[in-house]
């Protein structure tokens, strides 16, 4: 009988096996339509908890259903998965908590899984980790609901792959907060997670300076915004980056109507609108 509180795990599970067998993760509704089916859900209620169409739904279903059955050997579907998994004993190994589990050719140690997952700061990244550069962050004490907006923006940026998202709201209402919450969320999607803080305003030219490395060591930078502008798009094509812009507000002038950047600023404007419709 499936026991739902396992669902996490086997998740987990699922997820490293795939990447043993693809060197790809599970994105975030492919996740999500597991959860819901190990669970016992719908594809209509997982669309409405997604808040995204019964359509969309089953068509990434069908997608996962045959990586999975590339990955496990076995045609899977929606109504036999929880089948195929305890016939193979994968709930039963994790139920008897032993730290070793193996399924069809592919070894994984769970104890290790649980100890990989826990690291996430790592100068360089390799092929299983993320690296992380948050600069100087809020202690975040206190943070209440905002499930809707964390899941919305998990699906416009992990699912639907949105390339450029804002996040607009009061001073004080908690947009930081929200974006760091939503890093921890969905970090492991992604090769390089950079967070910077625009409040002293940096000139679009020292960004660039600062990020090209980040991403690339041995990038030799040249003097000039336009190729700079250009090495750094050929970065995005290149690696999953996920980007947080903080503060943008302190790019604007003040005095002018909403949306006008400071003389000095205006390359910034070039840099969003490239990141929204250069293809990446």
């Amino acid at each position: 009988m499936f026991q739902a509180n396992l669902s996490n795990t086997v998740l987990n599970l699922l997820d490293e096996l795939v990447f043993a067998k693809t060197d790809q993760h599970l994105d975030y509704l492919q996740k999500t339509i597991l959860q819901g089916t190990l669970e016992g859900y719908k594809y209509s209620e997982v669309a409405k908890e997604s808040h995204l169409s019964e359509g969309h739904i089953r068509d990434s279903a069908s997608e996962l259903w045959k990586i999975l059955s590339e990955v496990l050997g076995e045609d899977i579907t929606k109504s036999n998965i929880r089948a195929v998994l305890k016939k193979s004993q994968f709930y039963n190994h994790i139920s008897s908590g032993r730290d070793f589990v193996s399924l069809n050719n592919v070894n994984l140690c769970t104890s290790n899984l649980s100890a990989s997952n826990g690291n996430n700061h790592q100068s360089q990244p390799d092929n299983n980790r993320t690296y992380l550069d948050l600069g100087h962050i809020p202690e975040i004490t206190q943070f209440y609901g905002r499930i809707a907006e964390l899941n919305n923006l998990e699906t416009w940026i992990v699912a639907e792959k949105y390339r450029l998202v804002t996040v607009l709201g009061l001073k004080g209402i908690g947009k930081t907060t929200l974006s760091l919450k939503l890093v921890d969320k969905i970090k492991n999607s992604f090769n390089y997670v950079i967070r910077i803080s625009l409040y002293f305003c940096p000139k679009l030219d020292e960004l660039l300076s600062e990020i090209l490395p980040s991403i690339n060591p041995q990038l030799k930078l040249s003097q000039s915004l336009d190729k700079k502008l250009n090495l750094f798009l050929e970065l995005i094509k290149s690696h999953r980056c996920l980007i947080i812009f903080d503060d943008l507000q302190s790019l604007f002038d003040s005095k002018k109507l909403a949306g006008n950047y400071q003389k000095d600023y205006q390359d910034y404007q070039l840099l969003f609108k490239s990141i929204a419709e250069v293809n990446h």
